[in-house]
Protein backbone atom coordinates (compact mmCIF):
# COMPACT_ATOMS: atom_id res chain seq x y z
CA UNK A 1 0.00 0.00 0.00
CA UNK A 2 2.87 2.34 0.78
CA UNK A 3 4.37 1.85 -2.71
CA UNK A 4 1.05 2.95 -4.21
CA UNK A 5 1.33 6.26 -2.33
CA UNK A 6 4.91 6.69 -3.54
CA UNK A 7 3.86 5.89 -7.12
CA UNK A 8 1.04 8.44 -6.97
CA UNK A 9 3.39 11.08 -5.55
CA UNK A 10 5.99 10.46 -8.31
CA UNK A 11 3.28 10.64 -10.98
CA UNK A 12 2.01 13.90 -9.49
CA UNK A 13 5.54 15.42 -9.43
CA UNK A 14 6.18 14.45 -13.06
CA UNK A 15 2.85 16.00 -14.10
CA UNK A 16 3.66 19.24 -12.27
CA UNK A 17 7.16 19.42 -13.82
CA UNK A 18 5.78 18.84 -17.32
CA UNK A 19 3.19 21.57 -16.80
CA UNK A 20 5.91 24.01 -15.71
CA UNK A 21 8.11 23.40 -18.77
CA UNK A 22 7.06 25.36 -21.84
CA UNK A 23 5.84 23.38 -24.78
CA UNK A 24 8.78 23.26 -27.20
CA UNK A 25 6.51 23.69 -30.22
CA UNK A 26 5.10 26.92 -28.78
CA UNK A 27 8.66 28.10 -28.06
CA UNK A 28 9.51 27.62 -31.75
CA UNK A 29 6.41 29.55 -32.77
CA UNK A 30 7.46 32.49 -30.60
CA UNK A 31 10.15 33.41 -33.14
CA UNK A 32 7.52 33.58 -35.92
CA UNK A 33 5.22 35.56 -33.63
CA UNK A 34 8.03 37.99 -32.79
CA UNK A 35 8.68 38.51 -36.51
CA UNK A 36 4.96 39.29 -37.04
CA UNK A 37 4.83 41.57 -34.00
CA UNK A 38 7.84 43.54 -35.26
CA UNK A 39 6.04 44.10 -38.54
CA UNK A 40 2.75 45.18 -36.96
CA UNK A 41 4.48 47.47 -34.44
CA UNK A 42 6.59 48.86 -37.29
CA UNK A 43 9.69 48.12 -35.23
CA UNK A 44 12.54 46.63 -37.23
CA UNK A 45 14.54 45.95 -34.04
CA UNK A 46 11.78 43.72 -32.64
CA UNK A 47 11.59 41.86 -35.94
CA UNK A 48 15.37 41.46 -36.19
CA UNK A 49 15.51 40.12 -32.61
CA UNK A 50 13.70 37.00 -33.90
CA UNK A 51 16.73 36.19 -36.09
CA UNK A 52 20.05 34.63 -35.07
CA UNK A 53 22.64 37.14 -36.23
CA UNK A 54 25.46 34.69 -35.47
CA UNK A 55 24.32 31.78 -37.65
CA UNK A 56 22.17 33.42 -40.34
CA UNK A 57 24.04 33.60 -43.66
CA UNK A 58 24.41 37.19 -44.91
CA UNK A 59 22.64 38.57 -41.84
CA UNK A 60 24.00 42.11 -42.36
CA UNK A 61 22.60 42.21 -45.89
CA UNK A 62 19.21 40.93 -44.67
CA UNK A 63 19.20 43.51 -41.85
CA UNK A 64 19.75 46.33 -44.35
CA UNK A 65 17.06 44.91 -46.65
CA UNK A 66 14.56 44.95 -43.77
CA UNK A 67 15.55 48.47 -42.72
CA UNK A 68 14.97 49.71 -46.27
CA UNK A 69 11.59 47.92 -46.39
CA UNK A 70 10.54 49.55 -43.11
CA UNK A 71 11.67 52.98 -44.36
CA UNK A 72 9.55 52.61 -47.51
CA UNK A 73 6.41 51.68 -45.56
CA UNK A 74 4.87 53.43 -42.59
CA UNK A 75 2.71 50.57 -41.36
CA UNK A 76 2.10 46.86 -41.80
CA UNK A 77 -0.70 44.43 -41.10
CA UNK A 78 0.42 40.83 -40.99
CA UNK A 79 -1.16 37.45 -40.47
CA UNK A 80 0.89 34.29 -40.12
CA UNK A 81 -0.09 30.66 -39.82
CA UNK A 82 2.36 27.82 -39.30
CA UNK A 83 1.42 25.01 -41.66
CA UNK A 84 3.86 22.47 -40.32
CA UNK A 85 7.12 22.03 -38.43
CA UNK A 86 9.83 19.40 -38.49
CA UNK A 87 12.34 19.21 -35.65
CA UNK A 88 15.72 17.54 -35.62
CA UNK A 89 17.63 17.97 -32.37
CA UNK A 90 18.77 21.59 -32.05
CA UNK A 91 17.19 22.77 -35.30
CA UNK A 92 13.72 22.95 -36.80
CA UNK A 93 12.08 23.98 -40.03
CA UNK A 94 8.59 25.47 -40.40
CA UNK A 95 6.43 26.30 -43.37
CA UNK A 96 4.64 29.58 -42.63
CA UNK A 97 1.77 31.05 -44.59
CA UNK A 98 1.90 34.85 -44.49
CA UNK A 99 -0.41 37.64 -45.60
CA UNK A 100 1.03 41.14 -45.47
CA UNK A 101 -0.37 44.60 -46.16
CA UNK A 102 2.10 47.49 -46.38
CA UNK A 103 1.10 51.17 -46.39
CA UNK A 104 3.71 53.30 -48.20
CA UNK A 105 5.24 56.25 -46.33
CA UNK A 106 3.11 59.37 -46.51
CA UNK A 107 0.20 57.45 -47.93
CA UNK A 108 1.81 57.81 -51.37
CA UNK A 109 0.43 55.00 -53.45
CA UNK A 110 -1.89 52.14 -52.79
CA UNK A 111 -1.55 49.61 -50.01
CA UNK A 112 0.59 46.71 -51.18
CA UNK A 113 -0.82 43.26 -50.44
CA UNK A 114 1.30 40.13 -50.53
CA UNK A 115 0.69 36.55 -49.58
CA UNK A 116 2.85 33.49 -49.79
CA UNK A 117 4.69 30.80 -47.94
CA UNK A 118 7.96 31.23 -46.12
CA UNK A 119 10.32 28.47 -45.11
CA UNK A 120 11.63 29.36 -41.67
CA UNK A 121 14.67 27.46 -40.41
CA UNK A 122 15.16 27.74 -36.66
CA UNK A 123 17.99 27.00 -34.26
CA UNK A 124 18.03 26.74 -30.48
CA UNK A 125 19.28 29.92 -28.85
CA UNK A 126 19.48 29.85 -25.06
CA UNK A 127 16.08 28.85 -23.70
CA UNK A 128 14.25 29.57 -26.94
CA UNK A 129 14.54 29.47 -30.71
CA UNK A 130 15.72 32.00 -33.28
CA UNK A 131 15.32 32.12 -37.03
CA UNK A 132 18.50 31.03 -38.81
CA UNK A 133 17.15 31.35 -42.35
CA UNK A 134 14.04 32.62 -44.06
CA UNK A 135 13.25 31.93 -47.71
CA UNK A 136 12.41 33.61 -49.90
CA UNK A 137 14.01 36.70 -48.41
CA UNK A 138 12.68 38.68 -51.35
CA UNK A 139 9.22 38.58 -49.72
CA UNK A 140 10.33 41.62 -47.71
CA UNK A 141 11.21 43.91 -50.63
Amino acid sequence: MRWLGVLLMVTFCITVLQAQQPDDSSARLQAVEQMRAGLEQHNVQIMLAAFDDRTMPNYAQFREQLRAYFQQNESFRARTRVLGTETSGESASSLVEIELEAQPVGGNGPVTRKSGQLRVDLVRAGNGWKIRELTPRSFFQ
